[in-house]
């Protein structure tokens, strides 16, 4: 029986170096696309970096002012609470008193007894 002579024939080989060289040009790909988003990050991360304080002093700023406002309002209110109860105060310790005087008027007088029973 004569065999057949297989010598220049390169079995498996060559199916698998194009599979290798696709699984290693992904590969290649995935890294660049993986280095790229980190770029990318590290741009906006630094961009953030520089605009967030200015940001920050905006907010804060605007969150102050936003609290000066009503407090204003607020101390103008209680000066004018302040005062009115004051005035009221003022009046009904003037009509406690004018109302001691009058009862005071009302009741018998001890010197007008004496000179009544002289």
């Amino acid at each position: 029986m004569i065999y057949p002579d297989f010598s220049g024939i390169r079995p498996a080989r060559i199916r698998v170096d194009p599979l290798r060289d696709k699984l290693r040009l992904g590969r290649e790909e995935a890294g660049r696309a993986a280095r790229e988003s980190r770029e990318e990050l590290s741009r906006d991360l630094a961009k953030l970096s520089e605009t967030n304080p200015a940001s920050l002093d905006r907010a804060r700023t605007t969150l102050n002012a936003g609290v000066r406002e009503p407090q204003d309002g607020n101390e103008k209110q209680l000066e004018s609470v302040q005062k009115g109860l004051g005035e009221r105060q003022s009046l009904a310790t003037g009509a406690g008193d004018r109302e001691a005087t009058q009862r005071a008027e009302r009741l018998p007088n001890p010197a007008h007894r004496e000179e009544r029973a002289a």
